[in-house]
């Protein structure tokens, strides 16, 4: 799914390259649009025969079979001028209205698009799974939706970031949104930290324990586990009198875990690669300058 919706015509393309897998794509393609009928949005085939800028063309450089399927909602050229680019943020997407609370989305917000094709995926993937085609329909939370667009596109400093945390980290978080600037390798960016917490949080179950020390000693036990982990955090209901030791939940969570997002040239050591996409950040050291008062001419 590429770009965000910009306009509020609820029309949607699909660009694609069906490879050796035409006739799957096509089934796919076919549920689709099965669900797409009962809901306010049209999904058509792009006119274009190429498939739009995406990470899909680096499968294809190594196998051009590869079916492949991009849905957005242009044809032949983005409607959002800015996308993929620093200036792709909350102050240029003029359609995205959240009410005044911040935390449901407006009627007319092209965020309503947004997840009614997201619902129409979701359950053209459930059916492709084994699900049938004519089982009710998946939908999503809007209220959910509205409080992370804000999290992340207004203010870190949101009930739902701090959920995730430790009280004490929690505290730390700030009335703007996080820099989305990604740096070297040695370093994690902030953002990429507060999505993994937020994953954890949501994909746990809440232990029945009250207390840090009894959900660390829990942790403990488990500590051989390859697929649990027990942890604090804040939680739903937290007391802004209380410590990180008296007052939040133990959550048990199934292992979110980071992975490098690098250029294969990397783990090649081919930095002169044309196939891959090389890129370094310059480093600089300490400036110096020396100022020298010379007497003018005139004088």
């Amino acid at each position: 799914i590429q770009e965000d919706v910009m306009s509020k015509k609820g029309t949607f393309y699909i660009h694609g390259n069906y490879g050796y897998a035409g006739s799957k794509a096509s089934h796919m393609l076919d549920v689709m649009r099965s669900y797409a009928d009962n809901v306010t949005i049209d999904i058509r085939n792009s006119s274009s025969s190429w498939l739009p800028p995406s990470s899909a063309q680096s499968f294809l450089k190594e196998n051009s079979s590869i079916s492949s399927i991009i849905i957005g909602d242009y044809d032949t050229q983005y409607n959002n001028m800015y996308y993929g680019s620093r200036f792709d943020n909350i102050r240029n997407l003029k359609n995205l209205e959240l009410n005044e609370d911040n935390t449901t989305i407006a009627n007319d917000s092209i965020l309503v698009l947004q997840l009614t094709i997201t619902e129409v995926i979701t359950n053209t993937l459930m059916n492709l799974s084994g699900q049938s085609v004519n089982v009710s329909m998946v939908t999503t939370s809007t209220d959910f939706v509205a409080e992370s667009l804000y999290c992340f596109l207004y203010h870190s400093n949101c009930s739902l970031f701090k959920s995730a945390l430790l009280p004490s980290d929690a505290s730390n978080l700030r009335p703007r949104p996080y820099n989305r600037y990604v740096t070297i390798s040695t370093i994690t960016n902030a953002v990429t930290i507060q999505v993994w917490h937020l994953m954890s949080y949501l994909l746990a179950w809440q232990q029945n324990t009250t207390t840090r020390a009894d959900c660390d000693a829990m942790n403990k036990d488990h500590v051989s586990s390859d697929i649990w982990r027990l942890y604090w955090v804040r939680g739903g209901n937290f007391n802004e009198s209380c410590s990180d030791h008296c007052l939040g939940t133990c959550y048990n969570s199934s292992r979110v875990e980071y992975h490098f997002a690098e250029s294969p040239a990397f783990a090649l050591e081919d930095y002169r690669s044309v196939r891959y996409s090389t890129w370094a950040e310059s480093t600089w050291s300490t400036v110096l300058l020396r100022m020298y008062l010379v007497t003018s001419i005139e004088e």
